[in-house]
């Protein structure tokens, strides 16, 4: 069974793509998330403890999160591994992302993507695929 993990934060600082010696993509980002509790004795929100994910992406996926995220971004990361390390008092966390995608929780994403062109009939087909109605 292959367990997904999905991180929510903030990045913060730009993205930084580089390449191996082999010409292959790598894009580091660090993503951080504060956790927020309601205090029942003050009645107030506060901030608690910020968690760091140092993540990588690699290939297309790294191409595509240097060129559209960029510091401050609320991003959604998905991943299947997790390692931690410790070092004094201070934990890092790193992942390897098999998908970032930005929030849509505080603005409206929008897409670069190029329609795809009309599908022409191909003789095959019965009918244009305008022409098609809902069965229902």
């Amino acid at each position: 069974m292959r367990m997904h993990l999905i991180v929510e934060g903030n990045v913060a600082a730009d993205p930084e793509l580089r390449f191996t010696p082999a010409g292959v993509a790598v894009c580091n980002l660090r993503v951080m998330h504060t956790a927020r509790y309601l205090d029942r004795e003050s009645g107030e929100w506060t901030d608690g403890d910020t968690t760091t994910y140092d993540v990588a992406c690699w290939r297309k996926l790294a191409e595509n999160v240097a060129e559209g995220v960029q510091k401050g971004d609320t991003v959604t990361v998905t991943t299947t591994n997790l390692r931690v390390t410790q070092n004094g008092e201070y934990t890092n966390l790193r992942t390897n992302a098999e998908n970032v995608s930005i929030s849509a929780r505080w603005c409206a994403p929008t897409s670069n993507r190029t329609p795809k062109a009309p599908v022409e009939p191909d003789g095959w087909t019965t009918q244009p695929a305008a022409d098609l109605q809902p069965a229902f």
